[in-house]
Parts: C-alpha cells; structure tokens; sequence
C-alpha cells in the first residue's frame, strides 16, 4: 500500500513537471525567500518517492528506502509548516488527502508514523522469506 502510495505521488510529480516544468518550484522558492536550489525539490522528491516504492520490496534495500522516505517526508513537513506560517501555498496537485496546505501536512505526518511503524517492523516483513530460503521450500 505504501509502495503504491509513493509510486503514485511520484507519477503525479512527473505530470506536474512535464505539464509546468520546474517553474511552480522556482515562483514558490522566489516568493517564499527560500534559496534558488529549492526549485530542484520536485525532481528530487520524485527520485526518492520512486526509489521508496521499488525499494521496500526487497530486504537489502529496505532500511535505506525507508530512511529517505523518512527525510523526506520531514522535510516536506517542515515545507508545509514554512508554508503556513509565511502563507506561500504551492499549488503541485501532488496531495493524497487534498491540494491545501493543511492536507499536504497532514499527509506527510501520516507518511512519518507509517514510516516508522514500516521501520520499526522491518525484521518481521522479510522473516517468511528467510524462513523459505533456509528450507527451499516454495511459500
């Protein structure tokens, strides 16, 4: 469910970019007083949005997927805090609970506890699979 969640906010991501490019970025790094580079956010939050959706399914990328799903979602968070405070929406139509402000932070907060419930149970998750390699027998 997760790795569908991502692989869906990644797709959407790349259907902002291709229909606006990197301006929406750009405008709200420029009126927001944030540092040029901000603009590059949605290239890099695609990138680690696929990277979470491949990687969860496989027990040496787990940990590593998990954890820049993590960074991102906190700094996405934080983004959305920045937002409400100076009052400078981004209008990227990449929200699962709404486009408002207020639904993109709750989103990333949902995305944080699932994280780290994902994370705190991640011996669970793949202990079938070794229990099938020791044996070789098919699940």
């Amino acid at each position: 469910m997760m790795s569908a969640s991502f692989f869906f906010l990644g797709l959407m991501k790349v259907i902002s970019i291709i229909e606006s490019g990197l301006e929406p970025y750009a405008t709200f790094a420029l009126l927001s007083g944030l540092p040029e580079y901000f603009k590059y956010y949605g290239l890099f939050a695609l990138t680690i949005e696929f990277y979470f959706a491949v990687g969860v399914w496989f027990a040496k990328t787990l940990s590593s997927a998990v954890w820049a799903a993590l960074s991102l979602a906190v700094a996405g968070a934080g983004y959305s805090v920045y937002s409400l405070i100076y009052e400078s929406y981004s209008d990227c139509g990449c929200g699962l609970l709404g486009n408002s402000e207020y639904g993109l932070l709750a989103q990333k907060l949902i995305i944080v506890v699932a994280l780290a419930l994902l994370y705190g149970n991640k011996a669970v998750l793949f202990e079938r699979v070794k229990q099938q390699y020791a044996t070789n027998k098919p699940l």
